[in-house]
């Protein structure tokens, strides 16, 4: 029979996996990490948060899982600690901002652009909360997803800014934000990760 070891405190041993998780969640206050590793003689695995009886020997695995299982999952970890409005409005301007900078003139920067802004996790929940598609608790991302014909707008309503997506030039020229669409322009969408 094979004795798991406690790495934090030694002398404690435990039967199985469950019992070395039940330890750490109590003793060790460990219930808030997105995944738990649990070191056993021959390797580490790691459990989801989400259902706590699946491990896997790598956090790839877990992250397959994640994706596949819990492609709907969209509720924010518990215990974010809220942001001022103020601090909302000023990152809603930031983002604005950052987006409208990547809006060139030239020919040769045309095209799909990619915006990254480090942020809080509570200040990305404060503008898109109600918004978001996907969880992942074990990568730390969310992912929104605007569809339709209203996403423009919607984003509008999200930043404050009707004007989100266009940076004003001299001599009344303008450059745009044009949203991935089909041909039909029905399905138009923006990712945000």
């Amino acid at each position: 029979m094979t004795q798991i070891l406690c790495s934090l405190c030694q002398h404690k041993t435990f039967k199985n996996n469950r019992g070395l998780q039940l330890h750490w969640q109590r003793t060790h206050q460990v219930k808030d990490n997105n995944s738990i590793q649990i070191p056993t003689s021959d390797s580490t695995r790691v459990f989801c948060k989400l259902c706590p009886k699946k491990s896997y020997n790598t956090q790839k695995g877990l992250n397959r899982h994640e994706t596949i299982a819990h492609s709907h999952y969209n509720t924010p970890q518990v215990g974010l600690i809220p942001q001022p409005p103020e601090a909302i409005i000023e990152f809603k301007c930031l983002l604005v901002h950052m987006i409208q900078t990547k809006l060139k003139t030239s020919v040769w920067e045309v095209g799909r652009q990619l915006v990254t802004i480090p942020c809080l996790e509570s200040q990305f929940i404060g503008v898109f909360n109600g918004y978001i598609n996907q969880y992942s608790p074990s990568c730390g991302w969310y992912r929104c997803i605007f569809t339709g014909t209203n996403a423009y707008e919607k984003l509008g309503q999200i930043f404050g800014d009707e004007k989100w997506g266009v940076q004003e030039y001299e001599n009344n020229q303008q450059t745009w934000v044009i949203l991935n669409g089909s041909e039909n322009e029905k399905t138009k969408y923006l990712e945000i990760r």
